[in-house]
């Protein structure tokens, strides 16, 4: 038997210096016709276009790719039933094609392949025989030497690529397979299937699966086995809703699971990051790219490879030589540019920056320290035209446009031990972007320079190290470091204090840490300003579900309460007006909004709280208490208002039952322009509850659920917006059914 694979060897070899190349349709209108035409050892170059065949090939060795890479070139299989292509033979390269439409599995190889590489495979099926075959892969006898950098996507089957590594020769020589770069996305598989099933009772395998992305289907990978003189290597990986399972040696390592996701019997290696998620994008340009501030960025196996830009690994199918910053519309992001085109820590020029965001163009504006505005984007002009941005710096940038925006940045990345060449002072907020790859609790981020902090702000959390003179509980949420993470890509705004910081860098423990969701109010809504003053709320009541801060009768924060210590980024933009307290409104268990009557703050000075007012834009911290729930008691003017709807949530009508939910607004003067307006969250217009005239005085509606055509509307979040000659006020009702 070893004679025959050394002749073999021989033969193709010999071969192989008489190849030719064929080009498809230049020399052969189909694929087919080449394929049939062609020697062991030929190169087949397909040029662009869409192939509908089913191709057979029964020669050995040979090349068959695209001329331009699988989004110019596609094979469609062209009868029920049957393949895109079956080969009973050996085939050297299938490289650079979309495979779709398949019905009973897209490749099937009886006698493998040595390399497969640059596919997609899309919307195939695998209906008929093996059984157990592959929707987009069946690999019989022979597998392949390398997978590398295929896409698997929306494929319906037992498994969507079976391995079967079992020779039904008298031997079974030693497989070593890598199978690298590869994304499995949106696959359905049957119940116990995989996305990669790996077929080997008698334990020949030897295999290394690295950088690659399963997810939101159903199985990652399986391997069987009898005995333990085979083996798997699994590194730098992500699994997110995907799993494995095996019966024989699995050894895994620098991978990430968002659930359990691992059973068998396995070596559980180093580096693994579990129950995490990975961040990955969601749009189809860039998906499952890793976006910034993934615990995946430079987390892969150290030892192993480097991604192109130099550093260590990522895990999942794509390194990060392109980061993908996502930025929300209508909301004001905290940004740095860890990574540009750039030498050095140099600037470089913003618009065309920009204008890269993947649905440019929109109105846009940047910020700068002391909330300066320095660019504006108003289409089709930039004001000004000229402006640099730096990787080390931190920005306010605002999408003025509704969704979430996704800009890619390519690049060299900031270096992680990067040093500022120039001296921090002392009282003064500093405008500092983070550029380390991993996110870290800010007590580790500072390092060294811990000790000269004083406050640090963010995007959705603010520090001051205050310390008093005795002690509180509970610990007011401001004054702890716990959960304050800082995050590669964000901006923050730090205050030191006595000391000049010459040569600031960011450091690394080599701990990360999660990033915390923060939940949003279902019950108020606000417009966020690209900077905010901070209340903490401490001794919060048991009952107390939600809480929102007013000032002028307008909603300018609100918490979601999970703990007897909250802190409210308040966005006032009272600070050059006449001064005009805070008041609250609680929500409480039963889905009651209630005022607040009254409040302690506390006193800095004398460390003890005391009744009083927080007054908009006169301080940046204040720390408060709670008082009795009911109406106000002081003498501010009468304002339009718009109330709390009840109740909320809230079921709709039918009948027998009263209406949905009851809605008061109140207005100063007889005002002919009024309008009360239910949206979805899309911002889409529902139903107009009220529009005419508005006397002096409280006014009630209610609405029953329906829209203007009178159609019951689906369960969810709404807004309802009072709209009069001067004002635009908004809130948050929750529709359940």
């Amino acid at each position: 038997m070893k004679k025959y694979i050394f002749m073999l060897i021989v033969l193709t070899f010999t071969l192989s210096l008489f190849a030719e190349i064929i080009y498809v349709p230049d020399n052969y209108s189909t694929i087919q016709a080449a394929v049939n035409a062609a020697l062991t050892g030929d190169e087949i170059i397909v040029r662009d276009g869409t192939y509908t065949e089913n191709i057979t090939i029964n020669t050995y060795g040979l090349i068959l790719h695209s001329e331009n890479g699988p989004e110019n070139c596609s094979i469609i299989a062209h009868n029920w039933g049957q393949h895109c292509i079956e080969a009973s033979m050996n085939v050297a390269l299938i490289e650079g094609f979309t495979f779709k439409n398949a019905t009973n599995g897209a490749l099937l190889l009886y006698g493998g392949v040595s390399a497969l590489k640059n596919c997609i495979f899309e919307d195939n099926e695998k209906t008929g025989m093996p059984v157990n075959g592959g929707s987009a892969i069946t690999v019989q006898n022979h597998p392949f030497d390398e997978l590398s950098g295929c896409i698997f996507r929306n494929n319906t089957g037992p498994h969507t690529v079976v391995i079967e590594c079992d020779y039904p020769l008298g031997f079974n020589p030693i497989v070593n397979e890598t199978i690298k770069n590869n994304l499995f996305i949106d696959n359905t598989n049957d119940p116990g299937g995989r996305n990669i099933s790996i077929m080997n009772s008698s334990n020949n395998y030897h295999g290394i699966i690295e950088n690659n992305t399963f997810t939101d289907s159903p199985g990652g990978i399986y391997k069987n086995g009898l005995y333990g003189n085979a083996d798997m290597n699994i590194r730098n990986c992500i699994f997110y809703d995907s799993e494995i399972n095996g019966s024989s040696s699995i050894n895994i390592s620098y991978c990430s699971f968002t659930g359990s996701g691992y059973q068998g019997i396995f070596s559980w290696g180093d580096g693994n990051l579990t129950s995490t998620d990975p961040l990955l994008c969601e749009v189809v340009e860039y998906e499952c790219y890793l976006l910034e501030g993934s615990p995946c960025i430079d987390a892969g196996d150290p030892n192993s490879s480097f991604d192109p830009d130099g550093s260590r690994a990522d895990m999942g199918c794509y390194p990060s030589i392109t980061d993908v910053k996502k930025c929300e519309g209508n909301h004001w992001n905290w940004v740095s540019f860890p990574r540009l085109d750039r030498i050095n820590n140099n600037p470089v020029l913003a618009p065309p920056v920009f204008e890269q965001f993947l649905d440019w163009p929109f109105p846009l504006e940047l910020k700068y320290t002391g909330n300066i505005t320095v660019l504006v984007y108003n289409h089709p002009v930039w004001i000004p035209d000229y402006y640099d941005i730096c990787s080390s710096l931190g920005y306010k940038l605002d999408l003025q446009s509704t969704g979430d925006h996704y800009l890619p940045l390519e690049g060299s990345r900031l270096p992680a031990n990067y040093q500022l060449t120039y001296s921090l002072d002392p009282y003064t907020y500093h405008w500092l972007g983070y550029w380390l790859p991993e996110s870290q609790n800010i007590v580790d981020a500072f390092g060294d320079l811990w000790q000269y902090v004083e406050k640090v702000k963010s995007e959705d959390w603010f520090y001051d190290k205050y310390i008093p003179e005795r002690g509180m509980d509970p610990i007011p949420i401001s004054w702890i470091t716990e959960g304050k993470t800082m995050t590669y890509g964000k901006s923050y705004m730090v205050w030191f204090k006595d000391e000049i910081i010459p040569d600031f860098h960011w450091a690394s423990s080599g701990d990360s840490e999660k990033l915390e969701e923060k939940n949003e109010s279902e019950n108020f809504t606000y417009n966020e300003k690209p900077d905010y003053e901070v209340i903490d709320i401490i001794n919060i009541p048991e009952n107390v579900i939600e809480i929102g801060i007013f000032a002028d009768n307008e909603c300018v924060g609100a918490v979601v309460v999970q703990d007897s210590s909250e802190q409210i980024l308040v966005y006032s933009d009272n600070a050059n007006r006449d001064p005009i307290p805070f008041n609250f409104e609680i929500i409480n268990g039963r889905g009651l909004s209630v005022p607040i009557k009254n409040y302690d703050v506390f006193n800095y000075r004398t460390g003890v709280f005391e009744q009083g007012v927080v007054i908009s834009g006169m301080q940046e911290y204040s720390l408060i208490m709670l008082g009795e729930e009911g109406e106000q008691e002081d003498n501010t003017p009468s304002i339009t208002k718009l109330y709390s709807n009840f109740p909320n949530p809230f079921k709709p009508s039918g009948a027998g039952r009263s209406p949905a939910t009851t809605i008061q607004f109140s207005t100063t003067e007889h005002t002919e322009n009024t309008e009360l307006i239910i949206y979805n969250i899309k911002g889409q217009k529902v139903k107009t509850l009220y529009s005419g005239i508005a006397e002096e005085g409280k006014h009630t509606v209610t609405w029953n659920g329906k829209d203007e055509n009178d159609k019951p509307v689906s369960s969810g979040i709404y807004l309802y917006k009072l709209k009069t000659g001067k004002q635009e006020l908004t809130r948050k009702m929750l529709l359940l059914k």
